[in-house]
């Protein structure tokens, strides 16, 4: 497991006032929480916060070091769980760090990825994907970074669920089975050369 280390700062203060003097110096607010860690206000580098939202493709582990004014500190191993982005800027706002007990499970949102090119597109279908993240529970060790789908076979008119998506041993999809994923709708001209 690829682990990166970042430090963090406290953050006794909140409020927009203070993220803005905060983002002012490279810095964004912050929270650690978990199952047995108090939620923890803090501060984070945002060029280091951006390397880890940018890892699309690997699970975003992170240890986190906490050092106080006094020099105590906290350490633990932690999953970037969460993050907010400016709608214009495209910068982080905000980051959500959860503390990982490896032996507890974890419920996450992961990205769905759809591999290969549609039957039905290739015919003159339309592709439409409804959803692009799904939520799962696993054990840290066994979270998936995405859960990939082949929608090569897929002809005008089928689509693919949630509970059709291709899970591995030890994770379980906690959303409602029969929503749809992707679908290949039809157009005009699929349904002419239908006629025809």
């Amino acid at each position: 497991m690829d682990i990166e280390t970042i430090k963090l700062i406290p953050r006794p203060q909140t409020g927009k006032g203070v993220s803005r003097k905060l983002r002012a110096k490279g810095m964004i607010p912050a929270i650690v929480y978990g199952p047995t860690t108090e939620p923890m206000p803090v501060a984070a580098n945002l060029k280091e916060v951006e390397k880890i939202a940018a890892r699309t493709e690997e699970k975003k582990y992170v240890h986190l070091i906490v050092e106080d004014h006094s020099g105590r500190t906290w350490e633990g191993t932690s999953l970037l769980k969460d993050f907010s982005v400016h709608p214009v800027e495209r910068k982080i706002l905000h980051a959500d760090f959860y503390v990982i007990d490896k032996g507890r499970k974890i419920t996450v949102d992961v990205p769905i990825k759809l591999n290969g090119e549609a039957e039905g597109v290739l015919a003159g279908g339309e592709l439409q994907q409804f959803k692009r993240k799904v939520r799962i529970t696993c054990l840290p060790d066994k979270l998936p970074a995405k859960i990939e789908v082949d929608i090569s076979k897929l002809k005008v008119g089928a689509s693919i669920r949630v509970e059709d998506l291709p899970v591995p041993e030890g994770v379980v999809i906690r959303e409602r089975g029969d929503q749809s994923v992707v679908y290949i709708a039809p157009t005009r001209a699929t349904l002419k050369s239908a006629e025809s």
